[in-house]
């Protein structure tokens, strides 16, 4: 049964100004989507509205009118300034997260994005911004200075390249064509660019003629890389909001919904039925257009530390055969261990003791090697 959520309604929008003790998440590990350990909301909640954000799933502790009240960290400059300088380890930074777009509306009057830019740009870190809004294109000088120092990315996400589909579930964004011309501007200026082609809607964006059509225009904005995921719905208000949409405007798709998405998946999975299909058809277009869908290791060479550098490298080799049918969880054992690791791989490299680190053996060990000697993998890069 569908809630009828009263805030599908249009509201004035309600910024809560709060004070924070703590914006900078460090994670235990890098994250092998984003390249990432340190990141940061500057806004909690998101008036960009996207129908399917699971930021609104209450896990999140967002604010519940997701879309209309947005909470602004209005300290978070002299928070970070407190925090950046404590950082020891080679990274790059994420601005943004999951629960807020840093270049959504409130950004016109806070200006907090640009201000963090400017702490930033003092520092030895490059940056990956991914963003909906064209609001981004503001500080171009900023982000140019960062880029000088340390190369940088500039990220753009898109459930489709429709704009009559991106009308309905991205209500307050970029428009498809804004989003592809700032990406072609971004990369033109020397930024590495790329695009998180997420998530695709079900039974709406999800055909090959769909990722025909839209990864001829990502090819053809010069994106460095693709990065390609199917829709979680998680039980509760994310999953009624989303279905509220449908309702008004695809009614005879709640039933297939009903069959995907099974109600007691916590993460909010389709049937894996469903995400086989879309992924094989997916990879099967891909072929054609020779977009990495991983984040190349030239982005984040020498820019993280070398044992995550390696770990990125063997996840990722790991996911590109995942994505030609070739299920070698051996490298995600090893990317895992890795990551783990107490020693340093490249005293473990010199000293010919790689195989000592569990589930690494002669295959696995020489990539290791090639990595840290040669700075490069030819396997990976075949792959890629």
């Amino acid at each position: 049964m569908i809630k009828n959520l009263k805030n599908l309604k249009p509201k004035m929008p309600e910024y809560i100004e709060k004070n924070i003790k703590q914006a900078l998440i460090k994670g235990k590990y890098t994250d092998s989507f984003f390249i990432s350990k340190y990141r940061f909301n500057i806004y909690r909640g998101c008036q960009n509205s996207c129908a399917y954000c699971d930021g609104r799933a209450e896990g999140y502790y967002t604010p519940k009118d997701f879309g209309n009240q947005i909470e602004v960290k209005i300290n978070i400059i002299d928070v970070l300034k407190k925090e950046i300088p404590k950082i020891k380890e080679k990274g790059i930074i994420f601005v943004g997260g999951g629960v807020g777009d840093s270049y959504q509306k409130p950004e016109e009057k806070y200006q907090l994005a640009r201000q963090v830019l400017q702490f930033l740009k003092d520092y030895n870190f490059p940056i990956h911004i991914l963003t909906k809004s064209a609001l981004v294109e503001r500080d171009f000088d900023i982000l140019q200075q960062i880029n000088d120092k340390n190369k940088s990315t500039i990220s753009f996400s898109f459930c489709s390249n429709n704009q009559k589909i991106v009308d309905i579930f991205e209500p307050n964004c970029a428009s498809v064509k804004e989003r592809f011309y700032l990406l072609e501007k971004f990369k033109k200026n020397n930024f590495y660019t790329g695009i998180m082609y997420m998530p695709v809607i079900p039974f709406i964006c999800d055909k090959k003629e769909d990722f025909n059509s839209f990864l001829k225009d990502a090819k053809n904005s010069g994106v460095d890389f693709v990065i390609f995921s199917g829709m979680t719905l998680k039980t509760g208000i994310q999953k009624d909001y989303f279905l509220n949409v449908i309702k008004n405007n695809y009614p005879n798709l709640l039933d297939d919904y009903d069959k995907i998405y099974p109600s007691d998946n916590k993460y909010g999975a389709a049937n894996s039925k469903y995400y086989t299909k879309i992924y094989t058809d997916y990879y099967e277009v891909l072929k054609e257009y020779k977009i990495p869908s991983v984040i190349p290791h030239y982005i984040y060479k020498d820019k993280i530390e070398m044992k995550d550098e390696v770990a990125m490298i063997l996840f990722h080799i790991y996911q590109l055969l995942k994505s030609r049918g070739e299920d070698k969880k051996v490298y995600e054992f090893a990317a895992w261990n890795i990551l783990k690791l107490e020693e340093d791989i490249i005293t473990l490299t010199k000293e010919n003791k790689l195989q000592t680190i569990k589930g690494i053996g002669t295959v696995i060990s020489g990539i290791i090697k090639e990595i840290v000697e040669k700075r490069r993998c030819n396997y990976y890069e075949k792959l890629l």
